[in-house]
């Protein structure tokens, strides 16, 4: 039986004074950020946190009853009413909008967003490794989106793990992509990666969305498979 793991895509949000659907602690988390744009991202990431749970536990749970708090080493954790929920949640924000994701359980996930941009030079050879420096040389007229969609897919698997950017990002590896006539194409599409600094069977996925790059990354034992469910 295929393991569910659901996700969604989440527009920007409106900035109001006082944001209906926060808990009193994520209001005075929100309220303490100094600037506007640091304010909406952080919003859209916890509203798509909220509508991606609600959707999954019962459409009329208020927001307010679902809180999203960080563990120690960052990674967001779903309190609903007052208990965790436990499974594993991976939020990623992009230029306004946001994406999250929730195994319930059993699995280690993590999702990124990134706007596809190009790369400069130096950025590809301070954190790419050669090998993924190489996938690029060979697709040049869609090497910045692939550069984002490499990046991208590093920053997923470090989430995955518990790490985030505190290690080398050139010890864990895309190795490869697939064809790249996908890169215009609707759906989740495979990616094969591996890691340097963490043992496990690694599952990667990435999709197109527009001005926009998805991607997904996944310990999943051999022989399980995955049910990629979005709620919209």
């Amino acid at each position: 039986m295929a393991e569910p793991l659901y996700w969604c895509l989440h527009p920007p949000v409106m900035i109001d004074q006082k944001q209906p659907g926060l808990s009193a602690d994520e209001e005075a988390v929100y309220k303490g950020f100094r600037f506007a744009a640091r304010q909406g991202s952080w919003l859209s990431g916890r509203f798509a946190a909220k509508r991606l749970l609600a959707s999954i536990l019962d459409d009329g749970l208020p927001y307010d009853q679902i809180e999203i708090v960080n563990d120690a080493l960052g990674a967001p954790q779903a309190m609903v009413s007052g208990q965790n929920l436990g499974g594993c949640l991976s939020i990623s924000h992009s230029d306004g909008w946001a994406a999250a994701a929730y195994a319930p359980a059993g699995l280690r996930i993590g999702i990124d967003l990134e706007v596809a941009e190009q790369r400069s030079e130096r950025f590809i050879q301070d954190y790419f490794t050669l090998a993924e420096q190489g996938l690029l040389a060979t697709r040049d007229e869609l090497a910045d989106r692939m550069a984002t969609l490499i990046w991208s897919a590093k920053e997923s698997m470090l989430k995955a793990m518990g790490l985030g950017l505190r290690v080398d990002t050139r010890q864990i590896q895309v190795d490869a992509i697939g064809d790249e006539a996908l890169l215009s194409q609707p759906g989740w599409f495979s990616l094969s990666l591996s890691s340097l600094c963490r043992n496990g069977n690694w599952t990667g996925f990435w999709r197109d969305a527009g001005a926009f790059v998805i991607t997904l990354a996944i310990i999943l034992e051999s022989g399980r498979e995955l049910d990629l469910i979005q709620v919209k």
